[in-house]
Parts: structure tokens; C-alpha cells; sequence
């Protein structure tokens, strides 16, 4: 009786916790527009694209005169203990410094702010781009 519910205790935590970060993940997937608090009027946009694991970052003009292609790589999603807080790891990227473990300090579906765990001086907000 013992052993048994010892696994299904361990399966429900197991379930959940993967459920969480699937629920992270696909709350990220999409077009995110990068806030730019320095200079709010700028006619150069950047957007962090995620898909299926892969990350491109992208640069646009407002008057269409080209696109630029920063970055890309791959992200994968990871839990931190004990508090379950969610991190952004870049594992690969052309750029980088854009590789490691970010700290997902607010994703819902109108932002997501980032902090590169690290040093959290380097710190993105970001708008969906729909």
C-alpha cells in the first residue's frame, strides 16, 4: 500500500511539472516585439521569434526598407527548484550573447520580460507582434 501510493504521488509530480513546462512553452511560442525603453520612438524594430525550439531574431525597418537577420538558434524550456521558476535557455545561437539561462520574470499574453540569469543587468521586455 505504501509503495503504491509512493508512485503515484511521484507520477502526479512528475505530470505536473512536465505540464507546467509545456504550458510555458506554448505561451511562448510565437512573435514577440521587443520594447525599446531607451529610445520608445525608434522606427527599428527587433522581434524574438520561437518555434519548435528554435529561437530567430529579426530586425525590421517601419518604412520596409529591409530586414536584417541578427541572430538564431535553439531555446529549451527548464524548471528551477525549489520555487519552479521558469528558465529560458539559449543553447545555441549565432550570437553570442544571447547564449544561456534566462530568467522568464513575467510571460502572459500581453508581455514577457526576460533577465539574463547571470548578471540581470541584461534585461528584454517584450509586446506579442500580431
Amino acid at each position: 500500500m505504501r509503495k503504491t501510493f509512493l508512485f503515484l504521488s511521484l507520477s502526479f509530480i512528475i505530470i505536473f511539472l512536465y505540464s507546467c513546462k509545456k504550458h510555458v512553452e506554448n505561451k511562448l511560442e510565437g512573435d514577440w516585439r521587443q520594447v525599446n525603453v531607451i529610445n520608445p520612438y525608434s522606427d527599428v524594430f527587433v522581434d524574438w521569434i520561437f518555434k519548435d525550439g528554435n529561437l530567430n531574431i529579426i530586425q525590421t525597418y517601419a518604412d520596409s526598407t529591409g530586414i536584417d537577420t541578427l541572430a538564431y538558434g535553439q531555446y529549451i524550456i527548464k524548471d528551477k527548484f525549489p520555487l519552479f521558476k521558469r528558465i529560458l535557455s539559449i543553447t545555441q545561437c549565432t550570437n553570442p550573447a544571447y547564449i544561456g539561462d534566462w530568467k522568464i520574470l513575467k510571460l502572459n499574453h500581453s508581455a514577457l520580460e526576460i533577465a539574463l540569469q547571470k548578471d540581470d543587468l541584461t534585461y528584454y521586455e517584450f509586446t506579442p507582434n500580431n
